[in-house]
């Protein structure tokens, strides 16, 4: 049983650090959208903590569960 949970667990980490690895390039181009909107006067201060979590949140994932990643 043990080895059951631990292959659901490592099935479920793995798409997590996929699904987080898919989003980054959103991420990015909200943040060039961002940069945009602030360079014609927008404010974009609700949207800047929105991309400053999600992108927290994302390197937090990738730097603690993505096992392909080399440890500076």
């Amino acid at each position: 049983m043990s080895d059951e949970l631990k292959k659901t667990g490592d099935a479920l980490i793995a798409k997590l650090v996929k699904d987080v690895k898919d989003k980054m390039p959103m991420i990015d181009k909200i943040k060039a959208i961002s940069k945009l909107a602030k360079e014609i006067g927008e404010d974009t201060s609700d949207v800047d903590q929105v991309i400053d979590t999600a992108d927290s949140f994302a390197k937090s994932i990738l730097s603690r569960f993505d096992k392909g990643k080399t440890k500076e």
